[in-house]
């Protein structure tokens, strides 16, 4: 049965011991959410519950409070079991469990998840934990070593169920699942409720509680969000302009794919910024390392895969990017959740390309609300910016003690040279030094968004035709090599490459167009002599053909020409031949007018 979220409830009002209440109080948890306040009662009470909720509706503490009440501290075997899809999740559970348990004596919580010594792991189990919080595949390996034991549990979560299915952990979940023969509680916790989830809830669950929490603005009360219309090539540019422009504290940056994460970190570390990534191909140490550093301030963007960023959950992140626009509303609610945490406010902001226009339309219908269209900031704004950042720091340090040995240093050095200037001079010289950006960044001092003129190529550009496609064996690379041949344009100057079947498209700064043209259309490729030109609104469809076959027309016109040649020459022939048989007539005639007279 499936029962419908009703008014709000105070935690103070839950029935739980005293212990709880006041490490709840301790975490100013007040007013609970649609999913703790109907979720918490039903566990508490015995039953099984399946709930669909979101992340960031506060799902974690709904299964913890009941934990935390039905759990004999007394006793020292394993009663709890919670199963997360992430290492990251697990580890963030674990963190909110210990919160809650804080005030009750001997009542202990374990991790177990891969990437850390299994032998640590064995010899903290050797200390009775009552509450497990661990992955599949882990507990899997301890369940096999015999040095985790299932037959006192009593309460089993899954947490995060669509992610975990996702991941492929099904056959683990089975083996786990059906390793508890004895009556126990089983909670199913997810963002979507598929067909799989229904399938372990039949399976595992008996009469289970469905409790929904319907997609609404109620859920993100707190988030400001915003879209940016602009170009693919585009993003990183109006990224590096809204942390120059806004100066967040900290950012979580979505990218759909590994590859995508890793040249975003790339390209972000180069301009600067003080960057971290996040996804499933680093090592455990390495990903505890870099959350650690975002967890302390020392990294202020933080760039992750969805699965990467489950169980994140820290109350600093005051602005969410998705870089790319996620593929539902679900994974969309999932992202800007991880701001706006403890009663604070956040901003999310995702960037869309002309084709992905209608997937912000569909978020709305879902949402019901307006997500606000915001222009991409342009590079004097940015710039200005960040003057301005750069000198409030200055400023700060001019106030510390510690700046006096950097002046002295400066004036140490300044005194070896054989020139004077004033202290205005030397503080200018430093700030340009400091704002100063690579040459990346200033080939982009143009127009972001998308033109509202047709073909969508950035104000300042000219779209280019070339006569080579994939037929050609033409790579994108290959293509921007070939327009930088003699270095008129940067390979970040050049957008928009499309590679069709038999001709491609790119787009480059207008005042660099007539070199390129000229460079072009000097060169072959694969024996294919090149031809570029400005493109039109409408692509030329028949350029390519009439180009490749010029020969060939050429190769006619000659041969209709030696055609015509002789015929022509036949025709003097027959003319000629024809005239002397008329002669030869005109003499017999005369002949025979002669004989006559």
């Amino acid at each position: 049965m499936e029962n419908e979220i009703k008014s709000e409830a105070l935690f103070i009002d839950l029935n739980v011991n005293n212990q709880i209440k006041k490490a709840l109080e301790d975490l100013n948890l007040k007013i609970m959410t649609p999913i703790q306040k109907e979720a918490i009662p039903y566990i508490i009470d015995g039953f099984d519950v399946i709930a669909q909720a979101p992340t960031g509706t506060g799902k974690t503490y709904s299964f913890a409070v009941p934990i935390a009440e039905k759990i004999d501290p007394s006793s020292t075997s394993a009663q709890a079991l919670i199963l997360c899809p992430t290492r990251e999740l697990a580890i963030q559970v674990t963190k909110e469990i210990r919160k809650i348990i804080s005030y009750i004596k001997n009542l202990k919580c374990l991790t177990l998840y891969g990437g850390e010594s299994i032998e640590k792991q064995i010899k903290d189990l050797k200390k009775h934990p009552q509450i497990i919080v661990g992955t599949p595949g882990r507990v899997i390996d301890h369940l096999n070593r015999h040095t985790l034991k299932l037959a006192d549990v009593k309460m089993i979560v899954l947490d995060e169920a669509d992610e975990m299915l996702d991941m492929g952990f099904k056959e683990d979940l089975d083996i786990i699942l059906k390793d508890i023969v004895h009556e126990h509680q089983t909670l199913l916790f997810s963002a979507t409720i598929s067909d799989e989830i229904k399938i372990i809830s039949k399976n595992y669950q008996k009469e289970a509680i469905h409790i929904k929490t319907t997609y609404n603005n109620n859920l993100i009360p707190s988030v400001m969000q915003y879209y940016v219309a602009l170009l693919e090539d585009n993003k990183t540019d109006c990224l590096s302009r809204m942390l120059d422009i806004y100066n967040f504290k900290q950012a979580l940056v979505f990218c759909r794919t590994k590859k995508k994460v890793d040249d975003l970190t790339i390209a972000l570390t180069s301009r600067g910024y003080q960057v971290e990534c996040l996804h499933g191909d680093m090592k455990q140490l390495s990903r505890d390392r870099v959350m650690e550093m975002f967890r302390e301030g020392m990294v202020n963007v933080l760039i992750a895969t969805d699965v990467a960023a489950r169980g994140l959950d820290i109350d600093g992140i005051d602005v969410i990017f998705n870089y790319d626009i996620p593929d539902d509303v679900e994974y969309y609610i999932h992202r800007i959740g991880r701001t706006a945490r403890a009663g604070k406010k956040g901003t999310a902001y995702t960037f869309v390309t002309k084709r992905e226009m209608n997937r912000i339309k569909l978020f709305e219908k879902h949402l019901k609300l307006s997500i606000t269209e915001i222009e991409p900031p342009s590079y004097k704004e940015a710039r200005k910016k960040k003057i301005q950042h750069t000198l409030d720091n200055i400023i700060t340090n001019i106030k510390s003690e510690e700046v006096k040995p950097y002046v002295d240093e400066i004036y140490i050095n300044l005194s070896k040279h054989d020139f004077s200037c004033e202290i205005e001079e030397i503080a200018g010289a430093f700030l340009k030094k400091i704002i100063e950006t690579d040459e990346k960044y200033k080939d982009a001092g143009l127009d972001l968004g998308i033109s509202n003129e047709k073909g969508s190529t950035p104000r300042g550009y000219t779209r280019l035709f070339i006569n080579l496609g994939k037929k050609d064996n033409l790579e994108k690379d290959e293509l921007m090599e070939l327009v930088r041949k003699k270095r008129h344009v940067s390979k970040e100057q050049i957008l928009g490459v499309t590679i069709m079947l038999n001709h491609s498209y790119f787009e480059i700064p207008s005042p660099k167009v007539p070199f390129v043209l000229e460079e072009l259309n000097k060169r072959v490729y694969n024996g294919r002599k090149i031809f570029a030109e400005e493109a039109n609104s409408k692509p030329k469809k028949n350029v390519q053909k009439d180009f490749e076959n010029i020969k060939t027309e050429e190769k006619k016109k000659k041969s209709k020409s030696k055609n015509v040649g002789s015929v022509k020459i036949q025709k003097e022939k027959t003319n000629k031949d024809s005239k002397k048989k008329n002669m030869e007539k005109l003499k017999k005639i005369k002949k025979s007018v002669e004989i006559q007279w």
